[in-house]
C-alpha cells in the first residue's frame, strides 16, 4: 500500500469524476488535502482518512442540531455509509 493516493483513486473514494475533483481543487472547494509533486497532486493516506472522519462527524453533529432545533440545516443531509471491497468508506446522499 502506498503513502498516498493519486487524483484518480481520490476520484473513486469520492465517487465524484476525475474532472470534478480537478474543478475543485482549482476553485478551491472542499477536497482533501493535497500535496504537489511536480505537475501531480497527491493526496496523503492519513490526510484524507482524517478528512473523511471529520466530515463525517461534522454531518452527525450539524444531523443531531438540527433533530434539536427542528431547523432545516441547508449544509447537511442524511447520508448513508457503505463498505465496498474498493471503496472503504463511501458516502451518498438519501434520495427522497
Amino acid at each position: 500500500m502506498t503513502d498516498t493516493y493519486s487524483v484518480a483513486e481520490i476520484s473513486r473514494k469520492l465517487l465524484i469524476s476525475k474532472g470534478t475533483a480537478y474543478n475543485r481543487l482549482s476553485a478551491g472547494l472542499a477536497m482533501p488535502p493535497t500535496i504537489k509533486v511536480g505537475r501531480k497532486r497527491l493526496f496523503p493516506v492519513k490526510e484524507f482518512e482524517k478528512w473523511m472522519a471529520e466530515r463525517i462527524e461534522y454531518n452527525d453533529e450539524l444531523a443531531i442540531l438540527d433533530l434539536k432545533t427542528g431547523v432545516k440545516n441547508e449544509k447537511t443531509f442524511p447520508l448513508h455509509i457503505n463498505t465496498y471491497p474498493d471503496h472503504p468508506i463511501t458516502l451518498k446522499p438519501i434520495t427522497q
